[in-house]
């Protein structure tokens, strides 16, 4: 079961890791995103939080990784979407 929407205020550490390619450092601040939800809306402005994965499944019952992006609308609400939906304006 997947839920689509959530609604959570999501908070982020900062992390600092030594990397092979040098030093990685994750930031608090959140990118701004247009975010096209679907259901014949008007694209929505939000916050990019992170990318996570999920499973789906084929018409075999078959599982298979699927990459999905987690934003924050402007109202608090949290939803999972596909990466080709959001469009970074920063």
């Amino acid at each position: 079961m997947v839920i689509d929407t959530i609604q959570v205020k999501l908070t982020r550490k900062i992390s600092i890791a030594n990397h092979q390619y040098g030093d990685l450092k994750m930031s608090d601040e959140r990118r701004k995103c247009e975010v096209n939800l679907g259901y014949g809306r008007e694209k929505t402005k939000a916050y990019f939080e992170m990318y996570g994965s999920t499973q789906k499944f084929n018409e075999s019952n078959d599982s298979y990784p699927v990459t999905i992006a987690i934003i924050e609308d402007l109202d608090g609400k949290v939803h999972t979407v596909e990466p080709h939906q959001i469009k970074f304006i920063d």
